[in-house]
């Protein structure tokens, strides 16, 4: 893969989502090892930061 589309993936959930299977299962890395803590760490917080967004937009434009 190109450099730019390598550093557009880390963008995307999904690569940490995957750098982490990939080091569980193909790496042996143990569920409390740094990368995969770090994984799950920004996966976390992406989802945490979509779900505010969420919740602020539907209270301002939403119908209730």
């Amino acid at each position: 893969m190109s450099p730019t589309a390598q550093t557009a993936g880390k963008f995307v959930p999904s690569y940490y989502v995957t750098d982490a299977l990939t080091s569980l299962f193909l790496r042996g890395a143990s569920i409390s090892s740094p990368t995969i803590l770090l994984d799950l760490i920004v996966v976390s917080v992406r989802s945490i930061v979509a779900l505010l967004i969420g919740i602020v937009l539907f209270t301002k434009y939403g119908k209730a």
